[in-house]
């Protein structure tokens, strides 16, 4: 079958990339840290706090790198930059396993491997999957968003296995080789860009003189500099609503153990809330793939703060295991539709061309919004010895954040950007 025939569509081979790309990255790195927090602990013979400046530094150097991950997206081949970041991810993790010196592992963790976790993680699949889809968008993000569960379930497990097996550094640099072959091989199976009407043959392209006018009436010439993304009170309100919703699944997602603790839970059925939001949210996402692209996306997007907002006040009052249980599964379906729902309203908002650039300004903002809300759920909790203040002030920030994507749906393209 040629390409552009009635065929299969390659833009799905871009979706399993973007998919394969989340959970290798996010599991070996963010997912995968937690993991390893013990063995280091206890082999070097230094404090968990210790340890833990790893995943700050690997937070603060994405926030570095993710804007100029997103400015290369319109500059170099995302192909390219998607092998780089497997070769820089995986490489230095085989470092850090042959590494003595915490002083290199900590600029190993910060440089290449934040710069792997920044754009490989997310940035690069979801801008090829923006430009591959316009019609069904919507569902490819969606899928594509799977990942960032899978690298709970398909590679923590086994990183324990190997953790446990053959000791941290040799669990290292066996998943940094994994990282590093399988994540470029794939790579080079994917295509960069479609075909001449390749898009139009699979029903992509959406027929309309406007679709690909930019934001607010633009033309087609337009293009969304970084500095017109910055001076654009859309990008800001999208993005801080964003970070916040983000921010506050965070906290729920690191908190929710020990909360379960202190409401009389065993350590084990406390865990459990862990896996069902997990379950529940890989769930949410193969549901809105279904009708991502049939829905007001920013209206959803609202809804799901609310609803967060009712779950994160409902866990102050409820108890038991079986209310704790049920509030957490709500929880879990807030949370995985938030991530698609915000890369689909960029993407739209600013277009399949500026949507890295996009993406890679808002993802410090994120950072630092999470970081700050994380540390006062802490500090709130170590002055009231409980969470319950914490969660109360996290549905405060929910209704902000669902306050300033009203007035952002207020202020719509007036055409749809792709």
């Amino acid at each position: 079958m040629p390409v552009g025939g009635t065929g299969f569509y390659r833009g799905w081979l871009v979706v399993a990339l973007a998919m394969l790309a989340s959970t290798l990255i996010l599991g070996s790195t963010a997912i995968g840290f937690g993991a390893f927090v013990q063995p280091v602990s206890d082999d070097l013979k230094v404090s968990r706090a210790t340890i833990s400046i790893g995943y700050v530094v690997l937070t603060l150097g994405m926030a570095v790198f993710a804007p100029i991950a997103g400015r290369l997206t319109t500059r170099v081949p995302i192909r390219l930059l998607m092998i780089l970041s497997a070769i820089l991810t995986g490489g230095a993790l085989i470092g850090v396993g042959l590494s003595e010196n915490l002083v290199l592992d900590a600029v190993l963790i910060a440089g290449p491997v934040a710069f792997g976790f920044a754009a490989g993680g997310n940035l690069l699949g979801f801008t090829l999957i923006a430009r591959w889809f316009e019609k069904r968008r919507g569902r490819a993000m969606a899928l594509g968003a799977i990942g960032q569960g899978l690298g709970g379930l398909l590679v923590l497990p086994p990183l324990a296995f190997a953790i446990q097996t053959y000791g941290w550094r040799s669990a290292l640099m066996i998943v940094g080789a994994i990282v590093a072959v399988v994540l470029t091989i794939a790579t080079l199976l994917v295509p960069e860009h479609p075909a001449p009407g390749e898009m139009e043959a699979a029903g992509e392209k959406v027929d309309a003189p406007a679709a690909t006018a930019v934001a607010h009436g633009g033309d087609a010439g337009d293009q969304w500099t970084m500095g017109r993304l910055l001076s654009s009170g859309n990008f800001w309100l999208i993005g801080t609503a964003g970070a916040m919703l983000f921010a506050v699944a965070q906290v729920l997602g690191t908190s929710i153990v020990p909360f379960g603790q202190e409401k009389g839970l065993t350590l084990i059925q406390a865990t459990t809330l862990v896996s069902a939001m997990t379950i529940i949210s890989l769930l949410a996402k193969l549901v809105l793939a279904t009708f991502a692209d049939k829905i007001d996306q920013i209206w959803l997007m609202i809804g799901g703060a609310l609803v967060l907002g009712g779950v994160m006040a409902g866990l102050t009052v409820v108890v038991g295991y079986g209310p704790l249980l049920a509030v957490s599964v709500v929880g879990g379906l807030c949370n995985g539709i938030f991530f698609p729902l915000f890369s689909m309203i960029f993407a739209n908002y600013f277009g399949a061309r500026a949507y890295g650039t996009a993406l890679g300004l808002v993802t410090p903002v994120i950072s630092i919004v999470a970081a700050a809300l994380v540390r006062y759920a802490n500090v709130t909790y170590d002055k009231a010895g409980s969470y319950d203040p914490a969660f109360l002030s996290m549905v405060g920030a929910l209704g902000v954040s669902a306050v300033l994507l009203f007035v952002a749906s207020r202020f719509r393209p007036k055409a749809v950007v792709v």
